[in-house]
């Protein structure tokens, strides 16, 4: 039988009303203590950490951790004495808590936190919170809010020597110069938004120590393969009107990029990447994509071991077959069609299918694959079946021992809720006793 477990603020409750019903009449009340009554100092801690950075506002009391030290003089000796507990801050919008109050109950988290490094979330409209954040911006480890305010336009002298990560929003359309944080020594990892309307940007950044971007925006994505000279991953997500589509030439190279996500899938078509060890990129309709990316493996001649392609509306078998066959190191792979008809997955589960008599098998070393399978638009024929008998002859194709190529060893299947999947009851069976991990995702 299922034990039900209950949320943490309700066992706090508990616990309080037995101790103080002990208080009041410890004859007639005498209860056996729970078992958070033996758990240890460093248990505690675990479990009002995970209390702290799930709390979406620690503004919200009935969120935060201040229930938890009302319980009993031991727990609120364990929350005071961690600093560690407070260095979480997320504020998101008002609570019924006048601002006074909310600066108050701000103040006091700061405080515990004893001078630690602070991971901040701020989405809400700039108020007097935020000024009491930017008192102790010289603590800030992570910055992650929803707009960066006015203050950081301003040519003002900022301090943010401990800050690691930055995630934000620029809403202004005017031309403006971000320089609040070029001096700060530890920034790695970024991800800034723009909009589109805006005609100037103009981004002060410690551009040399950036090992991770991520932006909507492709307009300065050359300038930032540029000017990161040691940016080991690159994320693009956004879209753009065909009226903007444009070839770079020559090609951009950089020679330090380890991982690329791109939903524009033509922007690969202008980079050279050497060093790349993972791709992640988005099918776009009327466009050949595995031409793109063949000329792109024979421009970088990168040693690619992870490929994932989304929404794949479009099967070319033999420019499949031709990237294939530069990329023999992949290891991961992911495919996922876009309003394919299930027939038209065949002829990718045959050529990942291992050839007895094939000297040069294609991806000899690939372990890990996922086939996803979905739909936007709805009929009958894209909801039927696919073809199960090619997916199993390539699992089991792959499961044969062949000391030249590598036994899959972790396969999972994401398919559309109403589609018909007669196959995944077979795959099953061969969970375990062929040494295959299965997983299934509808």
């Amino acid at each position: 039988m299922a034990t039900t477990v209950e949320p943490p603020e309700q066992l706090f409750v508990k616990e309080a009303k037995r101790r103080r019903l002990e208080e009041e009449d410890p004859e007639n009340n005498k209860t056996e203590p729970p078992p958070t009554a033996s758990l240890s100092d460093d248990l505690l801690r675990e479990i009002f950490f995970h209390i702290a950075i799930s709390n979406p506002n620690c503004l919200k009391l009935a969120n935060s951790l201040w229930p938890s030290a009302l319980v009993c003089s031991h727990w609120k000796d364990v929350i005071m004495t961690s600093p560690l507990l407070w260095t979480y801050i997320s504020i998101r919008a008002r609570t019924s808590m006048p601002i006074s109050k909310e600066c108050r109950v701000l103040s006091r988290s700061l405080e515990l936190s004893g001078g630690l490094p602070l991971k901040v979330l701020y989405f809400r409209h700039v108020d007097h919170t935020f000024d009491l954040l930017m008192a102790n911006s010289h603590r800030w480890q992570s910055l992650i809010i929803g707009e960066l305010p006015e203050c950081f336009f301003k040519p003002a002298k900022h301090n943010f020597p401990l800050l690691e990560e930055l995630n934000g929003l620029v809403l202004s359309a005017a031309p403006i110069s971000i320089e609040a944080f070029k001096d700060s020594p530890r920034l790695r990892n970024v991800a800034l938004d723009f909009p589109q309307e805006s005609t100037q940007l103009n981004v002060a950044l410690p551009w040399g120590q950036i090992e991770s971007f991520e932006t909507r925006r492709r307009e300065p994505g050359r300038y930032i393969l540029q000017k990161c000279t040691q940016l080991r991953r690159y994320q693009l997500r956004g879209t753009v009107w065909p009226t903007q589509l444009h070839v770079m030439d020559p090609p951009l190279r950089n020679t330090s990029l380890r991982e690329l996500s791109l939903t524009l899938a033509e922007e690969i078509d202008s980079l050279e990447l050497p060093a790349l060890e993972s791709l992640e990129i988005w099918g776009t309709p009327g466009i050949n994509l595995f031409s793109i990316l063949d000329r792109f493996s024979s421009r970088s001649r990168c040693p690619l071991k992870s490929f994932t392609i989304r929404e794949l509306q479009e099967v070319q078998p033999q420019e499949i077959t031709q990237f294939f066959q530069s990329n023999p190191l992949i290891v991961s792979l992911s495919f996922s069609f876009l309003d394919v008809e299930p027939k038209d997955t065949v002829p990718v589960f045959n050529l990942l299918t291992i050839d007895e008599s094939a000297s040069t098998p294609l991806l000899p070393h690939l372990d890990h694959l996922c086939v996803g399978i979905h739909r936007k638009r709805m009929n009958a024929r894209l909801l039927e079946d696919f073809d199960h008998g090619p997916l199993l002859d390539m699992i089991h194709s792959r499961l044969i021992f062949r000391p030249d190529v590598t036994r899959l060893k972790r396969l999972k299947i994401r398919t559309h809720r109403d589609m018909k999947t007669s196959s995944i009851p077979q795959i099953q069976a061969l969970w375990g006793v062929e040494g295959l991990t299965f997983d299934s995702e509808r």
